[in-house]
């Protein structure tokens, strides 16, 4: 075949048919082999016009505007983009991933996106009920992105997304609960008694339940993070996962807001420096490893429900370190602090995200004082009948 540059086709001579054969991959199928068609031409500078013709197209969006591209191929290719540009990072590119493998489950993946109609989706959409709210709109948009797209580009006239209701999940919304007083002060109780031997992760339980770091954010200190002379401690990067599941270390957090300086409370800091005493030897100098390995965030979650289920006695239901971060803002509401000011300690990057997680707790403080009501009701009215 004569060579061409990269993704620019080949041309051969087929001597069976006694044309000049012009060839190009034109995707992928379900089952990811490479589609390659041909064109043919008694005459080779007609396939090298027809040829060049196909991958100008392709270079410039058009192809698929007469030939048509599949949804899936769409949806992949957007991720792709949004991740070589650094606007998803790694755990965000896994997630997303993930979701568009969900949506190739359902026939409409290899549905021409020209051809896919309002019902179509409708279908799809009606498969996703018993899925939480949350993860339905996480699908919807991911169909959002390659409809807009689309339509952008002129490849589909009108966006069928536009004419399409989005379901109400059967699953109840979930609510990120955080630990009451009581529970916090059991599990106080117990990590200031117990010793880094018997529980390794202690300090970290601590430090995420009295200064509200993420778990990642946790596993990330490094003893240098620590100005003990004035009680502050540096927010400055994050233990994740790259998009093949690797543990990395990014040297910076979630968003620029978790670049945070926190004061460092008398209470906490004993923890703190005992935690520094043991990890001189550590690696990269961080405050919390295993075997001189990074700790994976699971393994954590693990030992937390195994102290509430066999050293608390409590329910591990729902329990993971994302609680204790969550008891850190519920601590703050109850104290008073102002809902900016914790966002700044919490390092949200928008304060409706703090809001939202002080709505959860309003809905408790409801049911609490509606309690009071009701209590004071029935000490002082009877409605027992023929009560003067």
């Amino acid at each position: 075949m004569g060579r061409r540059g990269k993704n620019e086709g080949s041309i051969s001579y087929d001597k069976s048919k006694k044309l000049w054969r012009g060839q190009y991959k034109d995707g992928r199928d379900e089952n990811g082999k490479i589609i390659r068609k041909n064109i043919y031409s008694k005459d080779k500078n007609e396939v090298i016009r027809r040829l060049n013709t196909i991958m100008y197209e392709k270079a410039n969006n058009t192809y698929s505007q007469r030939n048509g591209i599949k949804l899936i191929e769409v949806i992949d290719s957007i991720i792709e983009q949004k991740y070589k540009l650094n606007i998803i990072q790694d755990r965000q590119y896994r997630t997303l991933k993930a979701h568009s493998n969900r949506i190739k489950e359902d026939k409409i993946a290899n549905m021409k996106i020209q051809e896919i109609e309002v019902n179509d989706i409708q279908e799809f959409l009606y498969t996703i009920v018993d899925y939480s709210q949350s993860y339905i709109k996480k699908l919807y948009t991911l169909l959002n992105w390659a409809f807009k797209d689309c339509f952008k580009k002129r490849i589909i006239q009108t966006n069928p997304l536009d004419f399409v209701t989005l379901p109400k999940s059967k699953k109840d919304t979930k609510i990120v609960r955080s630990l009451t007083l009581r529970e916090q002060k059991l599990f106080t109780n117990y990590l200031i008694n117990s010793s880094i031997t018997d529980e390794p992760y202690k300090n970290i339980f601590l430090i995420q339940m009295y200064l509200g770091l993420r778990i990642g954010e946790v596993l990330a200190l490094k003893n240098s993070d620590f100005d003990l002379e004035n009680d502050y401690l540096y927010v400055r990067r994050t233990l994740t996962e790259d998009k093949n599941g690797k543990q990395v270390m990014k040297n910076k957090t979630k968003s620029m807001c978790g670049q945070r300086d926190l004061k460092i409370s008398s209470y906490l800091k004993p923890y703190i420096l005992e935690q520094i005493r043991i990890s001189n030897t550590n690696k990269e100098g961080l405050l919390f490893t295993i075997n001189k390995k990074y700790i994976r965030h699971h393994g954590v979650n693990s030992v937390l429900k195994r102290i509430f289920r066999t050293n608390l006695g409590l329910s591990d239901d729902g329990i993971s370190t994302h609680i204790l971060r969550h008891t850190y803002a519920t601590r703050c509401k109850e104290s008073g602090v102002d809902v900016l000011v914790t966002k700044e300690l919490m390092g949200h990057s928008d304060v409706k995200i703090t809001l939202n997680t002080y709505t959860q707790i309003q809905e408790k403080y409801k049911v609490d004082e509606i309690k009071k009501f009701n209590e004071f009701i029935e000490d002082n009215i009877s409605f027992k009948p023929g009560y003067n």
